[in-house]
């Protein structure tokens, strides 16, 4: 007898329901509830219920995160990681915030798209804080 495919509880599809609709992927509900995302995409098809587009997860606003603290705790020797799990953020995005709020070097390219004469001591913070002035 083959327990290829056989499941040992059944799919509470209100529940996957629940979480697909807070913006979680099929991939992330599958995690929770033991699911593959592809089973879980079959159930949704089948039960008619609207997926979402691929690759296209709910927009949901950034996370707002002190930059004073920020900056204070990566200079206390906290990761990326640490930060991140702090103000939920991935690990990239908590060094992304990190390096434009110490006002990471300018790069060319993007003084030139604002319109900026170049310099190589001109920092992002220094910029957008003049955008914010005018």
């Amino acid at each position: 007898m083959s327990t290829r495919g056989s499941r040992s509880s059944k799919l509470d599809l209100k529940e996957a329901r629940g979480l697909y609709e807070q913006g979680l992927s099929f991939a992330q509900v599958g995690r929770r509830l033991g699911y593959s995302a592809t089973y879980l995409a079959r159930r949704f098809k089948s039960a008619g219920i609207q997926a979402r587009p691929e690759g296209r997860p709910l927009a949901t606003p950034a996370p707002s995160v002190d930059l004073d603290e920020l900056i204070r705790l990566r200079e206390e020797g906290w990761t990326y990681p640490r930060l991140g799990e702090r103000y939920g953020l991935s690990d990239d995005a908590a060094r992304t915030r990190y390096l434009r709020a110490k006002g990471r070097p300018l790069r060319r390219a993007e003084a030139e798209r604002r319109g900026v004469a170049w310099d190589r001591s001109l920092t992002t913070l220094e910029v957008y804080n003049a955008e914010v002035v005018q």
